[in-house]
């Protein structure tokens, strides 16, 4: 990705006039900056796993860049060497028909907003949903634990045989030799490139920044007019009719402390225009408010998130805290910037007086399984 001089009139961008106003639809800059974190893979040219001898040394092949490819055609992966973090309950009604080999369809990509944990979901295959009747169900496998380095057995991936996937392993000899069938499996040394850093001084990377700030406060508005609406029918009895049904659940389960460094990175922007578009107080406004949050939630921010979230795990990592020149003119970093009336002391690097990121590393406290700690 070219990153040099992205910065330059990034203000008047027409990209960042759309996302600031309310009015305007973002899906298609949704979908722009989906393509250009996406496109990735086969630009790159990655080392072979396997060195002049003949042994086993990695490639340098990062898997987000992977995953991303993988994703967006719904691929089928297999985590040949996964391990559960706790005992998956019993539950009468589904039958895990092996703990081995977790595979199914990319679903969605995760990535908590204040750790460095990233997962997958998958349409696990090996979970047969016995009240539907059918194979596959929702489980979300963890990539990397909460410090961004990879969780037991998530590093190997198996794909099958998609044509163009197999013509870039094979080209760049990424795979690993032992396994003798069509299919591919690639072991990571990297689940984010290391030079990505250099990604967090772009204008995607800005552009992305406001786009998730736009997203988050959009859906905040159709969680608000889910309420009015239901409020609404509820008076007039007609809330008995809406019937919506989410398909992605999880359990709750026994968390414990613990401590974790990591990278909160935010954008001060100018606020945003307009309004979002009116939806009327029926049932059939209800459902469309309904799944437009959710859409938002649980699919549009996780991806735009999973690559925000991406760089700045290789900026934390790699980018000696701002200390690092990218290769082209970027603002001064300001050390021990406070925000009006804030106590939080952050650094700060600004565009212009409406357009900044700021970031700061800190220590927080993560709820996590037992098992973890």
């Amino acid at each position: 990705m070219d990153y040099a001089n992205t910065l330059s009139g990034l203000a008047e961008d027409r990209t960042m006039g759309v996302i600031l106003d309310r009015s305007q639809n973002v899906i298609p800059v949704y979908q722009q900056m989906r393509q250009r974190w996406n496109r990735e893979l086969f630009e790159r040219s990655p080392t072979s796993a396997y060195n002049k001898k003949g042994e086993y040394v990695g490639t340098n092949l990062d898997m987000a860049s992977m995953l991303n490819t993988l994703t967006e055609r719904e691929a089928v992966i297999n985590f040949p060497d996964y391990e559960p973090r706790r005992t998956e309950r019993k539950n009468e009604k589904e039958w895990i028909v092996s703990r081995e080999n977790r595979h199914g369809k990319i679903k969605g990509l995760i990535a908590k907003k204040d750790a460095f944990s990233f997962s997958v979901r998958l349409e696990d295959q090996n979970v047969v949903d016995l009240e539907e009747n059918k194979t596959g169900k929702y489980r979300n496998f963890l990539i990397t634990d909460l410090d961004g380095n990879f969780y037991k057995g998530s590093k190997t991936i198996e794909i099958p045989a998609y044509a163009d996937i197999v013509d870039f392993i094979d080209e760049y000899d990424i795979a690993l030799k032992d396994y003798g069938d069509e299919s591919r499996t690639v072991s990571f040394k990297n689940f984010v490139q290391p030079n990505l850093w250099q990604a967090f001084y772009s204008g995607d990377f800005f552009k992305t920044k406001a786009l998730e700030k736009r997203l988050a406060e959009e859906s905040k508005y159709y969680r608000n007019v889910t309420k009015g609406i239901k409020e609404k029918l509820a008076e007039e009895g007609e809330l008995g009719k809406f019937h919506y049904q989410r398909t992605i659940s999880g359990k709750k389960i026994k968390t414990v402390p613990k401590k974790v460094k990591t990278l909160q990175v935010d954008i001060d922007m100018p606020e945003l225009e307009g309004r979002y578009p009116v939806i009327k107080p029926t049932v059939n406004g209800l459902v469309e408010a309904v799944e437009k949050a959710n859409e938002i939630s649980y699919s549009i921010l996780p991806r735009l998130r999973f690559n925000t979230r991406a760089v700045e795990l290789a900026f934390f990592k790699h980018g000696k805290n701002g200390k690092l020149n990218p290769g082209w003119s970027v603002p001064k970093i300001e050390r021990g910037y406070k925000p009006e009336g804030k106590r939080t002391e952050w650094n700060r690097m600004a565009v212009d007086d409406d357009l900044a990121l700021r970031y700061r590393i800190w220590e927080r406290t993560e709820r996590v399984n037992p098992t973890s700690v």
